[in-house]
């Protein structure tokens, strides 16, 4: 009879200890993740405005879910999208390509996804030569241009009314040489010093997040010696570099890698490849030169039909293609 009034005893010293004691105040749920403002984006530049971008793509990587954007891309026509090849072989297997696509935490309707069935990496690009010829080609599932999914122009501008590559091929585009005046290219590299380019994209911000939303920043080119003293060890044959002289502090960094720098009536410049660190004035961000790759675009895009090229492929698996300069 003791042992049991002295375990009541207990208990009621022990609720009362837990009634009394102070309540912690622990939240149920996380914080919301902060939004991006004007002066958290691309480093230095501006949100853009929805749309304002058509010819952007997200890249992402399907080992994750969900797929996480790591790369941007520029569409060249219906089935053809433009990155670094350093974005396609750091995920080979496993990239996903988002068209339209402007909030990264949101779907607006605008969106298309797309496997790529083919990779086409510039066959003097190196895991060794850094950044020298870091291009790449993504050969998609055909989709359709819409509001929010427009090409970008190659240099000199294409003409549009027979540059797209899609269900509707002609006899007369096969006889023109295999479709070769659908491409000009340029006969020598492009000195493209005093050009303005916009350069946009979800990538690192000033807080070093990644943005939700696309970012964009005007930035000149630079002479070829600025940028060759600025990075002595990399082969400039293939690359410029670009800045913001005036403001300083702006510029492209990690996720914006494989976007296209585009001018204001709408060629693509060059290919957004690396900045170290990012947005410096002494150090401006690198950019595979287009003028330097185009021959090599030009000889894959006007292929009679882009599928056609899967069967040149060794490895199934990847479809992985070189095709050789000669």
């Amino acid at each position: 009879m003791c042992r049991i009034y002295l375990l009541l005893l207990a208990v009621s010293l022990l609720s009362s200890f837990v009634t009394n004691s102070p309540v912690l105040d622990v939240p149920t749920t996380r914080s919301p993740a902060p939004q991006p403002t004007a002066k958290t984006n691309i480093i230095g530049g501006d949100i853009a405005t929805p749309g304002s971008t058509p010819w952007l793509v997200s890249i992402r990587d399907t080992q994750y879910y969900p797929p996480p954007h790591f790369c941007g891309g520029t569409i060249l026509n219906n089935f053809w999208i433009l990155t670094t090849a350093s974005c396609v072989t750091s995920s080979s297997y496993n990239l996903l390509v988002v068209l339209g696509e402007y909030n990264l935490d949101e779907e607006e309707g605008y969106e298309i996804s797309r496997t790529p069935l083919l990779s086409i990496i510039h066959p003097k690009y190196t895991y060794f030569s850094t950044h020298a010829y870091n291009a790449a080609l993504l050969l998609v599932p055909y989709f359709s241009y819409g509001e929010r999914i427009q090409p970008a122009s190659l240099l000199p501008k294409f003409d549009d009314k027979r540059h797209r590559l899609d269900r509707r091929f002609t006899d007369r585009m096969k006889e023109e040489e295999g479709g070769g005046k659908l491409c000009k290219t340029p006969d020598a590299k492009r000195d493209l010093q005093g050009v303005e380019g916009l350069i946009a994209g979800w990538g690192r911000t000033n807080s070093e997040e990644f943005s939700s939303v696309v970012m964009e920043a005007n930035l000149t080119i630079q002479s070829n010696d600025f940028c060759q003293s600025a990075y002595p060890d990399d082969d400039m044959e293939s690359l410029m570099c670009a800045a913001d002289v005036t403001h300083g502090g702006v510029g492209a960094c990690m996720g914006d890698s494989g976007g296209g720098l585009i001018s204001k009536d709408g060629y693509i410049l060059g290919i957004y490849s690396y900045a170290e660190p990012c947005a410096s004035d002494e150090f401006p961000g690198i950019y595979v030169n287009m003028s330097a790759i185009q021959d090599w675009l030009c000889s894959i895009v006007r292929f009679p039909h882009p599928m056609s090229l899967l069967a040149e492929t060794t490895d199934y698996r990847m479809h992985s293609y070189r095709p050789s300069l000669d």
